[in-house]
């Protein structure tokens, strides 16, 4: 079962365009999930207590589609693709795009 955050038309467009298998997309979104939550728990130990569930809402549904595309590139051997794709959508973020929700308090 995917994420209940990935946005469902990014993710379906992600699957068509690299042709996923079932396992290819278990295993991407396990992955992304993965990242996600070694986030959480980098940012837990920075910037105090805060749940999973709250972390992850903040997260961007453009920022899952992305990390799942990734995800999906490194399960097809394709990590090199995976690291130019996440080079240039940081290249094209925002300063207001790069904050997370604590850090505008």
């Amino acid at each position: 079962m995917l994420d209940k955050h990935l946005p469902l038309d990014a993710t379906a467009d992600v699957i068509a365009k690299l042709t996923l298998t079932s396992g290819q997309i278990s295993r991407a979104n396990r992955s992304m999930q993965r990242i996600v939550r070694h986030a959480w728990t980098r940012q837990r130990i920075l910037k105090g207590r805060i749940g999973y569930d709250e972390f992850a809402d903040t997260v961007a549904a453009r920022d899952w589609a992305r990390l799942f595309e990734a995800c999906a590139l490194i399960e097809l051997g394709r990590s090199h693709e995976a690291v130019a794709f996440i080079l240039s959508a940081q290249a094209h973020r925002t300063p207001d795009q790069s904050r997370t929700h604590d850090d505008s308090h």
